[in-house]
């Protein structure tokens, strides 16, 4: 059971993918709804470091996908990060003694309607395989710009939060499990 909670709540950065890992297949829907919350000592408020010692971040979003072939899927994604379209494209797909792999990349382009009213982009690295019609681990790597955060985190409050790597770019190498309920 402590293997199964530690697969659960280990999705990677705040952000994180939270999306199927691999492509869904011509013509088909899918609809995600997610929530996280990440505790972390890196100094994003202030306030609840100076009262506790860690910061506690919460995000909400959804994904809906369409399979416009078998490795290419179109999506429309909303979380703390933005709204916006995305595809998603297989680039490499396998079966492996029986083990279906897949390395797929997904572009995101979003906007920001509550902080910024800006747009910021995102890219997804995804490397899985299906272990079961019901569980899928992958590991990712993630690349994010946005100018807002650039000005909010590193120019106003002079912070330097994990994955920065310039100005307006952060990037988070994580891994999780897909377990599908259908």
């Amino acid at each position: 059971m402590k293997k199964l909670f530690c697969l659960l709540f280990l999705s990677g950065c705040f952000f994180g993918i939270y999306q199927r890992p691999q492509t869904i297949g011509e013509g088909n829907f899918d609809f995600s709804l997610y929530a996280s919350f990440q505790i972390t000592t890196n100094p994003y408020d202030r306030r609840d470091l100076k009262n506790s010692g860690y910061g506690l971040f919460s995000n909400l979003g959804f994904d809906f996908l369409y399979g416009i072939t078998d490795l290419t899927d179109f999506g429309f994604h909303f979380s703390g990060a933005g709204l916006g379209p995305f595809l998603r494209f297989a680039v490499y797909d396998e079966k492996i003694r029986g083990i279906r792999n897949q390395f797929l990349i997904a572009p995101y382009i979003l906007y920001d309607p509550i902080f910024s009213q800006s747009l910021g982009f995102r890219l997804d690295a995804i490397y899985s395989w299906r272990a079961s019609k019901f569980f899928e681990p992958y590991i990712f790597y993630q690349m994010y710009y946005h100018p807002y955060f650039e000005e909010f985190f590193y120019n106003q409050t002079n912070l330097k939060p994990l994955g920065r790597v310039g100005s307006g770019f952060y990037h988070f190498v994580g891994f999780g499990s897909n377990f599908n309920i259908y």
